[in-house]
């Protein structure tokens, strides 16, 4: 065998030094991500999403992931505020839209099944419907910023209440059901808390710290006598009750009732 002349050598050095590099470079992008890798991705999801949205055009709102060469990033149409969902790449040439479970795409999950337009309408009644209490009731209902608690929460699509093995009362969005029912992009108003089942459970601030049961009845009759006389509805009612934490300035959870349908809710 002739002896490797020292212009074979270099070239040798020379290639087993670049497989060096790559492979720490690989190595690197597997554990930790790269932002050449990172701004593929987040090109590759835009054409992705405007494939799956003709005449749409988007933008990446965030991203995260680069470990084992997967990137994720959120995609927001500028033609519609309720068509966002994220979007996955896989070692540079592999795209889709992977969902939360049971193979069902993202945009799948969150657009078309409606539950971004369900968030979104859900804030929009909690904040109109705060606003109206406060107008009413002044400070009976947990105030926004201090306490952690939110004075009315809505969910749309709901499921039934039920009780759990802790006691508690839970409710499910169902908008696989449901969503269907609501338009994309469609404005709030308080006729869209009567195209799907709804729930409001609202937190209530008493500042002795005890209810008993028939003034948890009594304030779930007006809870819903309120709501029902500004002209909205629920299917559920349920009451939080709050006290005051001392040294804390926010409030604490003592109590709640039971999630109530609505007709179950006497007037007297």
């Amino acid at each position: 065998m002739r002896p490797l002349t020292v212009k074979t050598k270099r070239i040798l050095a020379a290639a087993g030094g670049a497989a060096i590099v790559l492979a720490l470079l690989l190595g690197v992008d597997a554990i930790s991500g790269d932002p050449l890798s990172r701004a593929w991705s987040r090109r590759a999801a835009v054409r992705y999403a405007e494939k799956l949205y003709p005449g749409q055009s988007f933008t990446v709102l965030g991203g995260w992931g680069g470990r084992f060469f997967r990137y994720v990033n959120e995609v927001q149409s500028a033609q519609s505020a309720d068509t966002r969902f994220e979007i996955e790449t896989r070692f540079w040439l592999f795209t889709d839209d992977t969902g939360p479970g049971d193979d069902v795409p993202d945009h799948v999950w969150r657009v078309e099944q409606r539950r971004n337009t369900c968030l979104r309408l859900e804030q929009a009644a909690d904040e109109q419907l705060a606003a109206l209490a406060r107008e009413q009731y002044g400070e009976a209902f947990a105030p926004y910023n201090e306490s952690g608690y939110r004075p009315f929460v809505f969910m749309l699509c709901c499921d039934p209440p039920y009780k759990t093995q802790q006691g508690t009362v839970s409710c499910s969005q169902n908008a696989a059901a449901w969503g269907g029912a609501l338009e994309l992009d469609e404005p709030f108003a308080p006729a869209v808390l009567q195209k799907v089942p709804t729930i409001l459970t609202a937190c209530r601030i008493c500042p002795g710290g005890a209810v008993t049961a028939a003034e948890e009845k009594q304030a779930l009759r007006e809870l819903k006598a309120f709501v029902e006389g500004v002209g909205w509805s629920a299917d559920y009612y349920q009451v939080r009750f709050l006290c005051p934490s001392e040294g804390s300035g926010g409030f604490v959870e003592f109590a709640a009732s039971d999630a109530v349908p609505a007709e179950d809710i006497k007037a007297r």
